[in-house]
């Protein structure tokens, strides 16, 4: 029985190219994976870094207490977060009156002095939904924080009554990533 040379290199070609085809498929779905996992680990960076800032405005008011600094904690309302970091992030493109300009690029924070708030331009956002206002970013800001006795008994018993202030790094605008 002797074989026909076109029929085997035919079918040679057509293993390759299913072979291939495959490998592409592959390819294109661990594509889309390490995608989704990047932009995922943007998120998760972005939200270290707002709970380094939170670290950093909770060091911040214990030295002023420490301090007997005149307006206790007060005297940070209005500051940029970012100055609470040891240092501040690589993609920290300083100060704007109002939003940064698109030439600044994405994946960057800034700081919007007419707002007083901290903002961060995602790179990715695919998964990101922006809140109300339709803007994609996430935004903090330092806010004032009163406690009261009165909302507090019906958690427990009150040791301090006097209502006293403070303030913590809040987000400014809802919004949900993944």
């Amino acid at each position: 029985m002797k074989v026909q040379p076109g029929r085997q290199g035919g079918r040679i070609r057509l293993d390759k190219m299913i072979s291939i085809a495959i490998l592409v498929s592959l390819g294109a779905v661990l594509l889309h994976r390490l995608q989704y996992y990047e932009e995922y680990t943007e998120k998760t960076v972005t939200e270290l870094t707002i709970t380094n800032m939170r670290t950093g405005l909770n060091l911040r008011k214990a030295e002023m207490m420490l301090a007997s600094a005149q307006g206790g904690a007060m005297g940070v309302l209005g500051d940029n977060p970012m100055v609470w970091l040891p240092a501040p992030t690589p993609n920290y493109s300083g100060e704007f009156a109002g939003h940064a300009p698109d030439a600044a690029g994405e994946g960057i924070w800034y700081f919007d002095r007419s707002a007083r708030e901290l903002a961060y331009r995602p790179n990715l956002a695919r998964h990101f939904v922006p809140g109300p206002d339709g803007h994609t970013e996430v935004r903090v800001r330092v806010e004032r924080r009163r406690w009261e006795p009165a909302k507090a008994e019906a958690e427990g018993p009150v040791r301090n009554p006097a209502p006293w202030e403070g303030v913590a790094l809040v987000l400014a605008r809802p919004y949900r990533w993944f």
